[in-house]
């Protein structure tokens, strides 16, 4: 294939020449004012445009600055003002005012497909957020920067330590069985958002990753959210949940350095209050030294717990240098990310490179625009939640009484005459469905590893036939490569390793090709109509592949099975980790899946007397998911319509600007891979050839649909200080996939149906005020808030019952997510106590609680009621205080956790119920053992381990300070950070925000998972 884009000729062509000229030099004076109220402006940094030196304005607003006669213009600049270049010319007195910053009136936005659009004339709801918000408070995954500061978004963060992948939901969940998360775009081109496994059960626990988390937040000029259908539609089958843009940066006008530098240290928070006044139960059986802990009242060494985790480190530094004309630019940065867990020997490392260029040719007609990156990662010993390979397990359960410093960090293995490590642990552990093991040798002695290799380039050209009709074409390659390696030495647990040890290495490979190219118009038609259109066509090819060895037959990263269904190979020799140390039988299995899509598409923006806009959008789609791709396309529309009332009503002192918009579109989920056209990986192994088909098309499957409306209005008043943006929405999803059950002989054990509509309906409010910037002080504060309420309107028929079980009782020990007409996506069913008449609990015989029959009594919904987040940001001179407040309300969370500690006494709570000599829940009193261990225990009561999920944090602080400007150095800003500092209110024992998981199953739920940090340290940026 011909090479048609080399990043280095590029780099050559938009290389910029640096410095100036100096001549006789001069001094110029003058006053710096604000535009809102006269007054001067102590601490506006003023510099020569193109040099490092420079002044800041005295108390009483003047400065004095020496000029060359070569320069051309002063630079006037201050956080929270807007920045002024005024030309030098003859002038020895030049005299300025500011105007305040007003970042959220751009005149256009970034749309679908890189389109630019008029913020006026969109008749969709979209909310922006600069950069400064994503990099003020790092984050190793820079998405988790966004929690609390866009309405409708709901953020889950991970709970497998550093590098952990994130659920993102915009408008409530759409797909019963589906993806549910947002479409990821990078400068307009759809992301490979490459995720890795996620935990199915409480087995299957590894997180595997996702992609967004690789990019470098100090590359990001800012990200767009498109939450609503018509936003998104031109993305069709991909944008069934939204869109999330993602803008990076390049080169602008004048040479420019920037340095930044993050660290901050990480403790773990909201950890199980574990109890440590009674002591180990009277042990019956001599064979065994682990009992639990409903002992005798003593005094005991509080648990290992807290001196287990430690703090962890993050430290993200990078680096850019950039340089552009009206000829051309580029930007080249380097970012190095280090973090170390708070689990002991979790670490992630990664480098991101990124040179991005542009340049205009032809009298500049033509524009070149390319990119390059290049990001290469690494995470060990990422820890698993759930009952296998958890060190949180042997760390919570560690009966009190005994004494942990026999099985410390010094203490956890020993060796055999051979030298081989053996294990040093409690012997005889009762077989409750998990795993215990020195939590040391966990992290020691089963060590994983995961290395992601990734490079993502880009290539555009356009040409201006006239300065209104453009022509476009863009290419993007993503290439990710991933290797996974997992080694667990002999003598672990049983349940997952043979005499001499187990290994397993995969490595998986995910390639994705895109193409466009795009016809747009952009004219004014006469004095009263305007037209913005675009006409296109694109395609997209995706190619996984994954090879995978193990001495685990049919194992996955991370992924053991039933215990009793685990076949093994071994190895010849112990703690030898090799393919060539595996005995034979080993599994071997290769799978390779390519899907294409494509696509033509346009759009069309009227505008009458920039006042009404008619907006347009249709998709037509071929996917090769589909049965029939060629005779199958599927169409996508939007109609959209805006009326900006202060054209027709004059804007006066209290209201600057109102506008009312309406929308109605229909977007997709497209089909997984080999679900229509039946033709799966094969796994090979040495004995032959295994078609692992488990399911077959039961008719003609069409993608889902997801059907949307939405209106609303935006509104600036008192001179645009206060802002006013409302949406109400509500969507229809159509065509659920599901699995049914095959009737015996039809050659498959499911069939894919499609069936069933999901709808979605809520509100949005951002609503945000400033003050006037009176003596060098100003003050910002903004509110969001979101509901979305979620129903199942209809279920196929095809189903043998009612419901649609996501997650059963025997993958999430505790509750099972069930679908059900009439109900909502997340609600969770399972058991709960038994009642008489009035309500209270019923005892049995022995003074024991008894549990109602069944697993079918919902307990509440995984999902918030309501959303919301409170920003304030106060400025004084070169000082800025930052903080934002994020709150959830409403929602369930469940806990295995709690449930455990209950039953062996192990929990704060049990104790207080023992110092009490009872515990009266449901109005039954109980003696505490009696009752904990009954409820508790690794199939617990349901119901009594159900919690309010509702919270609110100080999610983000920060503290900064901008010196003023130095010679030769630039401007310079040091930060103090925080994030996730405090709960003001948290009605869960332990952080209802973090996951299990980032799939559809274990919503809401909290078994052994790693602790939500506290995170604080500072910030220091170089502008040069």
């Amino acid at each position: 294939m011909k090479k048609l884009f080399s990043p280095y000729v590029l780099f050559l062509t938009c290389i910029l020449h640096w410095g100036s000229v100096y001549g006789q030099s001069k001094e110029i004076t003058g006053t710096v004012t604000s535009t809102e109220d006269g007054s001067t402006l102590p601490g506006v940094a003023v510099y020569v445009k193109g040099s490092t030196g420079g002044t800041t304005t005295q108390i009483d607003g003047t400065y004095k600055i020496k000029v060359a006669e070569t320069d051309v213009a002063l630079v006037f600049s201050m956080l929270g003002m807007q920045t002024q270049e005024i030309p030098i010319g003859s002038s020895l007195v030049i005299d300025v005012k500011l105007e305040t910053e007003k970042t959220n009136l751009k005149e256009v936005v970034v749309g679908a497909l890189g389109i630019e659009k008029k913020a006026r004339g969109l008749t969709y709801a979209t909310q922006e957020i600069d950069a400064k918000e994503i990099t003020e408070v790092k984050e190793v995954n820079f998405i988790n920067s966004l929690s609390g500061k866009a309405a409708g978004v709901v953020i889950t963060r991970g709970a497998a330590g550093v590098g952990s992948s994130s659920k993102v939901i915009l408008r409530g969940n759409k797909s019963i069985m589906g993806n549910n998360q947002a479409l990821y775009v990078i400068d307009g081109i759809p992301m490979n958002n490459a995720i890795g496994g996620q935990p199915g059960d409480l087995y299957t626990t590894y997180d595997g990753g996702d992609a967004i988390s690789n990019l470098n937040p100090d590359d990001i000029e800012n990200v767009n959210i498109l939450k609503g259908a018509a936003a998104a539609a031109l993305y069709g089958s991909q944008a069934a949940n939204g869109v999330i843009i993602v803008t990076t940066k390049k080169g602008k006008d004048g040479a420019k350095v920037n340095f930044s530098s993050s660290t901050t240290f990480e403790n773990a928070i909201a950890l199980p209050k574990i109890q440590n006044k009674y002591g180990l139960t009277p042990n019956t059986n001599p064979s065994t030294d682990y009992v639990d802990s409903w002992g005798d009242n003593g005094t005991y060494n509080p648990s290992p717990a807290k001196d287990f985790f430690k703090t962890g480190t993050n430290y993200i530094n990078s680096i850019s240098i950039s340089d552009g004309n009206d000829k051309g630019s580029f930007f080249i940065s380097y970012a190095n990310t280090k973090a170390n867990g708070i689990v002991p020997e979790n670490k992630l490392s990664k480098h991101n490179a990124n040179l991005r260029g542009s340049t205009k040719l032809l009298n500049n007609k033509l524009t070149l625009d390319g990119s390059f990156k290049l990001i290469s990662q690494t995470i060990e010993n990422r820890p698993n939640g759930g009952y296998y390979f958890n060190p949180l397990i042997g760390l919570y359960l560690f009966p009190t009484g005994r004494n942990f410093a026999a099985y410390d960090k010094d203490h956890y293995e020993t060796y055999d005459i051979y030298g081989v490590p053996q294990q040093n642990w409690l012997t005889n552990i009762p077989n409750d469905g998990y795993s215990s093991q020195n939590p040391y040798w966990i992290i020691n002695r089963n060590p994983n590893s995961l290395k992601r290799n990734r490079m993502i380039s880009a290539f555009s050209a356009q040409y201006a036939i006239t300065d209104w009709f453009k022509l476009q074409g863009r290419i993007n390659y993503d290439h990710t490569a991933d290797d996974y390696e997992q080694k667990i030495y002999a003598t672990s647990d049983p349940i997952f390793t043979s005499k001499n040890g187990e290994y397993t290495k995969n490595t998986f490979e995910y390639n994705q090709v895109y193409a466009d190219f795009i016809a747009s118009i952009n004219k004014n038609l006469g004095e009263s109509v305007s037209l913005q259109a675009a006409i296109g066509t694109s395609g997209t090819k995706n190619v996984n592949a994954t090879t995978s060895q193990s001495s685990y037959l049919a194992a996955n990263p991370g992924s053991f099975l039933n215990p009793f269904t685990i076949l093994r190979s071994g190895m010849y020799y112990p703690n030898y980790f090799s393919a060539d140390n595996l005995k034979p039988g080993f599994y071997h299995g290769e799978s390779k899946n390519q899907q294409l899509a494509q696509a033509v598409f346009a759009t069309a923006t009227i505008g009458i007397k920039n006042m009404i806009f008619l907006d347009v959008t249709g998709r037509n789609e071929w996917s090769s998911t589909l049965p029939n791709p060629r005779k199958n396309p599927f169409f996508y529309p939007s109609v959209g319509l805006s009326y900006v009332l202060t054209e027709s009503v004059k804007p006066n002192a209290v209201l600057s600007f109102a506008k009312l918009r309406g929308t109605y579109a229909q977007v997709g989920n497209a089909l997984p891979f080999g679900v229509a056209n039946p033709n799966p990986p094969f796994s090979v192994k040495p004995d032959g050839v295994i078609n692992p088909t488990l399911a077959k098309p039961l008719g003609e499957l069409v993608p889902e649909r997801t059907s949307s409306f939405e209106f609303g209005f935006d509104a600036r008043f008192f001179k645009d200080h206060f802002t006013l943006n409302y949406t109400y929405y509500k969507s229809l999803t159509k065509d659920q996939l599901f699995t049914i059950i095959a009737p015996p002989g039809a050659g498959t054990q499911l069939y894919y149906v499609n069936g069933g509509d999901i709808s979605n309906r809520g509100f949005e409010l951002n609503a945000s005020y400033r003050t006037s910037v009176i003596n060098g002080f100003s003050w910002e504060t903004g509110i969001n808030s979101s509901k979305n309420t979620n129903k199942v309107i209809k279920l196929s028929d095809k189903l043998d019952g009612d419901q649609v079980v996501i997650s059963a009782m025997s993958q999430t020990k505790i509750y099972q997510l069930v679908v059900k007409k009439d109900g909502a996506y997340g609600d969770m069913y399972g058991t709960i106590f038994k009642r008489d008449d009035a309500g209270n609990i019923v005892k049995d015989a022995n003074g024991r609680p008894v549990v109602a029959a069944g697993q079918d009594h919902y307990l509440g919904n995984a999902n918030p009621k309501l959303l919301l987040g409170w920003s304030n940001t106060f400025f004084y001179k070169g000082v800025s205080l930052k903080l934002l407040v994020d709150g959830r309300f409403g929602g369930q969370v469940a806990s295995v956790t709690d449930a455990l500690l209950d039953q062996k006494g192990l929990s704060q709570r049990t104790a207080d119920a023992r110092d009490a000599n009872s515990v009266t829940v449901g109005g039954t009193t109980f003696n505490p053992k009696d009752f904990y261990t009954v409820a508790g225990g690794s199939n617990p009561i349901g119901e009594q381990y159900i919690y309010d999920a509702t919270n609110v944090r100080l999610r983000e602080a920060s503290l900064g300070y901008t010196f003023p400007k130095i010679k030769k150095v630039g401007t310079i800003t040091f930060s103090v950070v925080g994030r996730n500092l405090f709960f003001f209110m948290n009605k869960a024992p332990f952080d209802p925000d973090s996951s299990i998981s980032a799939g559809n199953g274990l919503q809401g739920l909290n078994a052994f998972n790693m602790p939500t940090t506290r995170s604080i340290g500072f910030n220091l940026n170089l502008k040069f």
